[in-house]
C-alpha cells in the first residue's frame, strides 16, 4: 500500500510539477488542492496531466473556478447570481481572469492555441472536481480544500454550486490564515518559531475575541480533524514553509481546538517578484500525510 500525499497552488510551474513524480509513485496517492493554473506559463500543460492520472484527487480552487467562468459558462447564464452581490457575466468574468494580479492571460493564449478542441472535456472534469476531500491515515482523519474549509460540504462537486451560480464561494476564496494578517499580525510576528526544518509554526491563536465579522466559521470544523489548506502566499508571512497553526475558541461553552496546515509554498510570486532573492525561495511543498513529512521541491 503506498503513501499519501497533498500538495496545492502550483500555479503554471510545470518543472516543479514534474518534480513530484520523483517522489510520488503509482501506488501512491496524491491529492492536487487547487490552482494548478494561471500566472506560470504551463498551467494547462499541468492540468490535462492531471486529468489523465489516476492516483490523482484535483480539488478545485479559485483560479481554476476563475477560467470556468470566463471560459465555459454557457450565455443563458448571464444574469445568475454569484454570491456577494456579484451577477455573471461572461466579459467581466473574462477581464478579471485575465488581470496580471490573477495571471489567466498565460493559461488563456495556451488554452487558446492548444486546447481549444478538449475544451468540453476540460469543462466536465472542473464540473466533477471535488471541492473538499478527506483522508484517513491509521485513524488520523485530514480535511483538504483550497480555502475556508466547510464540512458540511465534504465531497461535493464543483458543478454542484461553486460552478453554477457561488462561483464567489468561501471555499475557494477565503482562508482561515487571513486572520493571522487582519487580527494577530504582532502574535505573528513576535510569536512565530521555525522548528527544525519542515514548517513554520505559530503558537495557539485565541480567536475569542476576533469580531464575529472576521471569525472564521469554526462552528462548522471538527477538533479532530486536521484541515489542510492552500491559497495563502506565504510570502505575506516572510517564509515558504509549511504554516502549522491551532486556532482556540469557545463554542456553546465548550473549549474547541482546530489544528491547520498551508501548503501553499508562494507559486503564485512567479510573476511577482524579479529573478533572484526571493523567487528563489518559492518553492512546491508536498507534504505527505503518511510520515507527517515536508518535502521542498
Amino acid at each position: 500500500m503506498g503513501k499519501i500525499y497533498a500538495c496545492s497552488d502550483i500555479h503554471g510551474q510545470y518543472e516543479k510539477y514534474m518534480k513530484l513524480w520523483d517522489v510520488v509513485k503509482d501506488e501512491d496517492e496524491l491529492f492536487i488542492i487547487g490552482d494548478v493554473i494561471d500566472r506560470g506559463p504551463d498551467g494547462m500543460r499541468i492540468l490535462t496531466d492531471i486529468m489523465t492520472r489516476k492516483n490523482v484527487t484535483f480539488i478545485i480552487g479559485n483560479h481554476e473556478t476563475m477560467m470556468y467562468q470566463a471560459l465555459f459558462m454557457r450565455p443563458e447564464d448571464a444574469g445568475v447570481s454569484l454570491g456577494r452581490g456579484e451577477v455573471y457575466d461572461p466579459d467581466r468574468w473574462f477581464d478579471i481572469w485575465i488581470r496580471s494580479n490573477n495571471g489567466g492571460m498565460e493559461t488563456y493564449k495556451s488554452f487558446d492555441s492548444s486546447y481549444r478542441d478538449r475544451g468540453e472535456d476540460i469543462a466536465e472534469f472542473l464540473r466533477t472536481c471535488p471541492v473538499m476531500a478527506e483522508a484517513n491515515v491509521e485513524g488520523k482523519r485530514y480535511a483538504l480544500t483550497h480555502g475556508m474549509p466547510d464540512m458540511t460540504r465534504m465531497g461535493e462537486k464543483a458543478g454542484e454550486n461553486l460552478l453554477r451560480g457561488g462561483a464567489v464561494d468561501p471555499i475557494v476564496w477565503d482562508s482561515p490564515f487571513d486572520i493571522l494578517e487582519n487580527v494577530a499580525s504582532m502574535v505573528v510576528k513576535e510569536g512565530r518559531a521555525i522548528d527544525t526544518g519542515d514548517r513554520m509554526n505559530y503558537p495557539l491563536m485565541d480567536i475569542r475575541t476576533v469580531p464575529a465579522y472576521m471569525k472564521p466559521p469554526i462552528d462548522r470544523w471538527e477538533q479532530d480533524v486536521t484541515y489542510i489548506v492552500g491559497h495563502v502566499i506565504v510570502q505575506r508571512f516572510a517564509s515558504p514553509r509549511m504554516i502549522h497553526m491551532t486556532m482556540y475558541d469557545i463554542i456553546s461553552d465548550d473549549e474547541k481546538t482546530v489544528e491547520f496546515l498551508d501548503i501553499d509554498g508562494g507559486l503564485a510570486a512567479y510573476r511577482n517578484f524579479g529573478q533572484g532573492g526571493l523567487l528563489d525561495s518559492l518553492a512546491l511543498i508536498l507534504y505527505s500525510l503518511t510520515d507527517d513529512r515536508v518535502l521542498y521541491l
